[in-house]
């Protein structure tokens, strides 16, 4: 028969398995944030974003396509509690090698016709494109020259993304925004579980003794 601190020691892994399995579940549940194809085109103004709303643990993908002066904007919410760590460039499809991208915090992004007087107003930006395939680009945007700069991961509250091609090619473009608990909500999370595990082992040895 297993001591009490065999029962903890196991209760202690099975609990962090279950809330490691818990986290990669609903990561693999990854789905569509926004698509153009589907639910149309995004919005072309800078002051008036598409408000995509909260983004959910996992892959949120935002697929569009964008030609010469057509720029799509698009707010996203990331909830209390959560965190992306990562923005992978997942498709690409042009006759041209890249793409312009800015991150800016808050709900509107900048005027393009002031951008490059104003590039602090941006929390990044970069021209991701074919060598950036199946990357994670959040770094490239914090490291756009002039622009505020960040580190990730992005932390809770709204950001809105630029995304635009310059030139006379058409670009059809995916990107990936991977949400995550935060890790004190993971912590908390754990610390739970194992409580929980703690307390039914317990119960169950009381009731092996004929206590109630």
């Amino acid at each position: 028969m297993k001591t009490s601190r065999e029962l903890l020691r196991s209760s202690r892994r099975w609990a962090t398995t279950l809330a490691a399995v818990c986290v990669t579940h609903s990561i693999a549940q990854a789905g569509v944030f926004y698509d153009e194809s589907v639910s149309g085109d995004l919005s072309g103004l800078f002051s008036a974003p598409l408000q995509g709303g909260n983004l959910s643990i996992g892959n949120n993908t935002i697929s569009g396509s964008s030609i010469s002066t057509d720029r799509d904007y698009i707010t996203f919410t990331i909830p209390a509690g959560q965190a992306v760590t990562s923005m992978t460039l997942s498709s690409f499809v042009s006759a041209d090698d890249v793409i312009f991208v800015a991150l800016t915090a808050g709900n509107t992004s900048i005027n393009p016709a002031t951008a490059n007087s104003n590039l602090g107003s941006m929390l990044g930006y970069g021209h991701p494109g074919v060598p950036h395939l199946g990357t994670d680009i959040l770094d490239n945007l914090a490291a756009g020259a002039g622009a505020a700069g960040f580190s990730a991961p992005l932390t809770p509250g709204d950001y809105t993304l630029w995304i635009q091609q310059t030139q006379a090619q058409n670009v059809a473009y995916s990107f990936d925004l991977t949400a995550v608990p935060e890790p004190a909500d993971a912590a908390w999370a754990v610390a739970a579980l194992l409580a929980g595990t703690a307390a039914y082992r317990h119960h169950q040895r009381r009731n092996a003794n004929g206590k109630v």
